[in-house]
């Protein structure tokens, strides 16, 4: 796709011994502790959670509620980092290591998702100490391993697993029963609703023939854009149940996404040391991002950093990258949409992480009508 004109480099990096964690985060209203005694250990009886270790508060509760879940080895802690010492709520530890974790709120509490090779999905209330809800059970549904959840931004009580097969299914905690597919449905049909439709998983969608990599909704949960092991990332349209548009990689396959606050844009990150930067609209890529020596491992936007914008902008961007700016001017189809795009933001600003040890801020600003049709 073509790029846009000017250039963009990070503004700060850092440097530091790369760690081997997971990490997901949520912001809500904070909730009301139960006090326990210190270091309290309960083990719950489960055949998948060890036991659970609970610290007690050490101060009143944060007003902004903002959680982060940290997994490492066969453990989860989920910390309350409203607070300046980053509290500690919860440590859970599994007989089975998890691959991927996703916090989200319920009912005013911090519920943690977690998915495991064996491909149980496991639900964890942090706050109550014990599992929620476990979904394939046995690999009753799936039985290949976990690679990535996901809560539905919206539909708090919607929960999805992408598996090693490429298969997302969708688990509803309204429903209580379980049961696998009919063999005889035909998978590559894309979207299907479970054929009872009080049994879980409530939808199965066949992504990729290769294992999902990463899930990221668009904040107003219309679209989910979805990574694959077959170098491909695909934007869904999550209300109509179709697939917008595949995106191909430009080298191996894509670990990180996230999507700007205005969803004008969805941001990528992997294998080939670069962000990339698309345009949804316009289906087509903007612009590239190089300043890491390594793969790409995750990337978010700063939301407190990136300025808002009272008149709006074209959908062309100024980007470029730390080791030589990329200035092509935008033409063809991106010209053409970047009149007509309106952005909340005039400037961006993105953070990166890489198997580098690299940790890159950079800022990205929409290109004003004139830079767009290269005057």
């Amino acid at each position: 796709g073509a790029l846009g004109a000017g250039g963009v480099s990070p503004r700060h990096s850092h440097r530091d011994s790369p760690g081997k964690f997971s990490l997901s985060s949520l912001g809500g209203t904070p909730h009301k502790r139960r006090t326990v005694k210190d270091n309290d250990l309960v083990k719950p009886p489960s055949s998948l959670v060890n036991r659970s270790r609970t610290q007690p508060p050490t101060a009143r509760a944060s007003a902004e509620g903002i959680y982060l879940a940290v997994s490492y080895s066969d453990a989860v802690t989920v910390y309350d980092v409203g607070r300046v010492s980053g509290h500690a709520v919860d440590t859970v530890e599994f007989h089975l290591p998890p691959l991927c974790v996703d916090l989200s709120m319920q009912m005013g509490e911090p519920s943690l998702a977690v998915g495991f090779d064996s491909g149980d999905v496991a639900v964890w209330s942090p706050t109550l100490r014990r599992m929620t809800a476990r979904y394939n059970r046995e690999k009753l549904v799936e039985a290949t391993a976990v690679r990535t959840v996901r809560w539905h931004p919206c539909e708090q009580h919607q929960l999805l697993a992408g598996h090693a097969s490429g298969v997302l299914y969708v688990y509803s905690q309204r429903l209580t029963d379980e049961a696998p597919f009919p063999r005889d449905a035909d998978i590559s049909r894309g979207a299907q609703n479970h054929p009872a439709s009080r049994c879980n998983p409530a939808l199965r969608w066949s992504i990729s023939k290769k294992a999902l990599i990463e899930m990221s909704f668009s904040p107003s949960g219309r679209f989910l854009a979805v990574s694959s092991r077959d170098c491909h990332c695909y934007i869904l349209h999550w209300v109509a149940r179709r697939v917008k548009v595949k995106i191909e990689s430009f080298f191996g396959c894509i670990i990180a996404m996230a999507w700007s606050p205005d969803e004008l844009y969805l941001v990528t990150g992997g294998e080939d040391d670069c962000l990339s930067i698309f345009d949804v609209k316009a289906e087509v890529m903007v612009g590239r991002c190089c300043g890491h020596h390594s793969w790409v491992s995750s990337v978010s936007f700063d939301l407190w950093r990136s300025e808002r914008s009272d008149t709006g902008s074209t959908g062309a961007l100024r980007v470029g990258g730390a080791d030589g700016v990329e200035n092509e001017e935008a033409s063809g189809p991106l010209a053409s949409s970047s009149r007509s795009a309106s952005s909340g933001f005039r400037k961006y600003r993105l953070v990166s992480s890489g198997h580098d040890s690299r940790l890159l801020f950079w800022d990205v600003e929409p290109a004003r009508p004139s830079e767009a049709d290269g005057s």
